[in-house]
């Protein structure tokens, strides 16, 4: 594994926040309900000027996809990694408090240690984490203090999570929906950090009122959204027994002299999350972005019918380099503290790897098997586990699960929809594709000579049969599906890419991408994922002088996400004391118009930079090709975190 993907104190969010940080424009947008005859009102249809005849077949329709629900709510589970990728269900949730002392405060400043007699030095940890997700600091400025009034202040959207619940949009939303989205434990499981099973509710479904001034809750996705629960774990063996209770991470990381020694495993027993691992670093990011049936994360099509914003498609490293990053690559830490660390555990860098390549395809299968494992689980009726509210799940058909353009499309003959659309039968929507086209590059980057959409051949057979697919077919093979493609992660991640490898990945991205005419969402992780090639391909050769254009916005219009676009504002959150700064959404700043995508032109420039990358270099064989049984990582030989 390679530290220079391995943040010492890195804490990617599942972003909640992001749910509310884009708008798609789609002019004329006729679903399928409104050509029945059925007038689309908040999401649902109105039956009044539809004939006997139409209503009729629309009920045949329903009782022919919908199906009991069936299944036992479960837990996430994790059937292929060692160390699951969410631990901490059984620790106590602190909240961000905990964590202020150290990551609030400590601000390097050589001259007035020198004033002070102090030892200026470094440490694993930069101590202005927090400054940097709350928007009171940033990556390369540690003055703790308020944003320039005059500048848009750099805010991890996490850190707004739950005010964005307090936004004129989402209370829009609530209001649809017939809960308020701050106290809604639907929009709570992405919206805070605090696990489900936390929350205390008044009535089924609705957090405690006074939980509205519980700074736990109140801060957004926090530290321990993503690095786990930090505080203590009980169990009670028997009746009769004593009450066993452990520390948790939140006590042994600044107790403990040798947490920064310790394998990942004996951390996870402290509750503490993996977060070296790409695989489970993906999954956490994933059951927010994405969404996760056993954590009672997941976004419906009736919340889409309420208002609330299309979820962007994901990629990994696109995503942490805007929220910003609030850690430090291990390349980028003290020399000393690094002979330290590999002299204790006799963990060997590697200087030339090209961490981010590997890490997109790693986070790019990932991707693709944390959507085919919720498509599963909504179709086997399986919700959030069995201590939180049972209405926080789903049912099936989840329309929010196939694609939306397949309903909601402009009304021509001719288009892009037509040339993009998988060889199918009409009135088969399929399942959401973004998620397809980065795996498709992991997969022919692992093995050229094999066909990259096989994998997924069998879950677009399954949805053919049907309208809305078979749903015993669709919980088979995508489950199957999922666990070949988190197993192809597993043997990418074992792997170092430097030169050769990240060159063979560039290659087979060009070659997809300028071959089959993708939709909008997949062009753009397409696009993301180039970006990260070629930024890391420049950086990694000094003497590569062509003025090439890296940014997907001036490359790829249309197609950029911008996280940091917005309007500087502050907000009191209640109970606080004192109002803090947010970024408001700005829809024009942040996102384009997706009707302007034009595929054709995208390929075209994919076409392109092929054209210019055979020609400048060749794709050479990869260096140390995939064994087919990677050897058991060894925890010794892992980065610091």
């Amino acid at each position: 594994m390679n530290p220079d993907s391995s943040p010492a104190s890195n804490q990617t969010h599942p972003a909640g926040s992001l749910l509310f940080s884009e708008v798609r424009t789609i002019p004329r947008l006729t679903p399928c309900c409104a050509r029945a005859g059925m007038r689309p009102r908040h999401g649902r249809a109105d039956f009044i000027h539809a004939s006997p005849w139409q209503f009729l077949l629309f009920l045949v329709l329903l009782i022919s996809i919908a199906g009991p629900l069936q299944g036992q709510m479960r837990a996430p589970s994790d059937s292929l990694t060692s160390t699951p990728a969410f631990p901490g269900l059984g620790h106590r949730f602190l909240g961000m408090q905990s964590c202020y002392n150290c990551h609030a405060r400590s601000v390097k400043n050589e001259e007035l240690a020198a004033e002070l007699g102090l030892q200026t030095g470094d440490t694993w940890i930069a101590g202005n984490e927090m400054l940097i997700w709350s928007g009171r600091g940033s990556a390369v400025q540690e003055t703790p203090g308020p944003p320039d009034a005059t500048t848009t202040p750099t805010i991890d959207r996490h850190a707004q999570a739950y005010t964005s619940l307090l936004s004129e949009p989402a209370i829009r939303i609530g209001q649809l929906l017939g809960r308020p989205a701050h106290r809604d434990l639907r929009c709570l499981a992405c919206h805070s950090a605090m696990p489900l099973n936390g929350h205390s509710t008044e009535e089924p479904g609705l957090v405690d009122q006074r939980f509205q001034t519980d700074v736990r809750l109140t801060s957004g996705v926090s530290c321990e959204g993503c690095h786990g629960p930090a505080g203590t774990h009980s169990t009670e063996v028997s009746p009769n027994a004593p009450v066993i209770t452990e520390s948790g991470w939140g006590t042994e990381h600044f107790t403990a002299a040798d947490w920064r020694f310790r394998s990942p495993e004996e951390k996870h027993k402290s509750g503490y999350a993996n977060l070296k691992s790409i695989r489970h670093r993906t999954q956490i990011c994933l059951s927010c972005h994405s969404g996760n049936a056993g954590l009672g994360r997941v976004l419906t099509h009736e919340m889409y019918a309420a208002g609330h914003p299309p979820l962007p498609p994901f990629e990994l490293e696109t995503f942490q380099n805007q929220m910003p990053k609030h850690w430090r690559e291990y390349h980028e830490k003290d020399p000393e503290l690094r002979r330290r660390y590999e002299l204790e555990t006799g963990y060997v860098h590697d200087g030339e790897a090209l961490p981010a390549t590997r890490n997109t395809l790693v986070a790019a299968l990932m991707t693709y098997s944390e959507s085919q494992r919720l498509t599963a689980d909504l179709a086997e009726g399986m919700g959030a586990a069995a201590d939180t509210p049972a209405d926080v799940s789903a049912g099936w058909p989840e329309l929010a699960r196939f694609d939306c353009y397949a309903c909601h499309h402009d009304l021509r003959h001719e288009g892009w929809r037509k040339a993009a659309q998988a060889h199918g039968r009409p009135g088969r929507p399929r399942l959401l594709t973004w998620p397809n086209a980065l795996a498709a590059v992991a997969f022919a980057t692992l093995d050229p000579q094999q066909d990259p959409w096989t994998n997924h051949a069998p879950v677009h057979q399954a949805t053919l049969k049907v309208p809305f697919g078979d749903r015993q077919s669709i919980i088979q093979t995508a489950r199957s599906a999922a666990d070949t493609a988190e197993a192809a992660a597993k043997r990418l991640e074992a792997l170092s890419f430097r030169a050769a490898e990240a060159s063979l990945a560039t290659q087979q991205l060009l070659g997809i991408a300028s071959t089959r005419v993708v939709d909008y969402d997949s062009a753009r992780s397409l696009a993301w994922a180039w970006t990260v090639f070629e930024q890391e391909r420049r950086r990694d050769d000094r003497s590569d002088t062509e003025p090439r254009i890296v940014e997907v916005e001036d490359l790829f219009p249309g197609l950029y996400l911008r996280l940091q676009q917005g309007r500087s504002d502050r907000m009191q959150i209640p109970g606080a004391t004192q109002s803090r700064p947010v970024l408001l959404l700005d829809p024009a700043k942040t996102l384009p118009p997706a009707a302007a995508y034009d595929p054709l032109s995208f390929q075209q420039t994919m076409r392109t930079l092929q054209s210019q990358t055979s020609s400048a270099s060749p794709a050479p064989p990869p260096s140390n090709p995939p064994p087919s049984n990677p050897p058991p990582s060894n925890p010794k030989s892992s980065p610091p975190q």
